[in-house]
């Protein structure tokens, strides 16, 4: 993974970060790009983008915009059918496993070296 960040906001904080993206070459060949902004007017708040590409289509996830598949001879398919939000951290609270501790750890782990990659402006490999 390749990452940058930085903060165009309010350049004398030094802990801001309002803008993130992360490149990754995906294990199977296809690739994933995963952007956070906070940069946008107050009317939208944060936002975050996350992109999966591969030889049958993509997958583009936004905040704003849901879920949306495209295969290889397809245009844009929204998918309306997504399950009701639910939150992540009350679901933990309550002792549930919608995302298993696993998978969260590797979340958080990723997201850790994602920072590091961007500050080091060095790739990272990912075991």
């Amino acid at each position: 993974m390749a990452a940058v960040t930085g903060n165009l906001g309010d350049p004398q904080d030094q802990w801001l970060r309002d803008h993130a993206a992360v490149f990754c070459e995906l294990e199977g060949g296809g690739s994933a790009l995963v952007e956070g902004q906070r940069m946008l007017p107050d009317t939208q708040g944060s936002d975050y983008r996350m992109t999966v590409v591969g030889t049958a289509g993509y997958a583009d996830l936004g905040m704003r915009g849901g879920l949306a598949l495209t295969n290889a001879g397809g245009a844009r398919q929204p998918i309306t059918s997504l399950p009701e939000a639910r939150s992540v951290v009350a679901d933990w609270l309550a002792g549930g496993e919608l995302v298993p501790q696993e998978a969260s750890l590797r979340a958080n782990r990723l997201a850790i070296l994602a920072t590091l990659a961007a500050e080091r402006r060095e790739r990272i490999a990912v075991e």
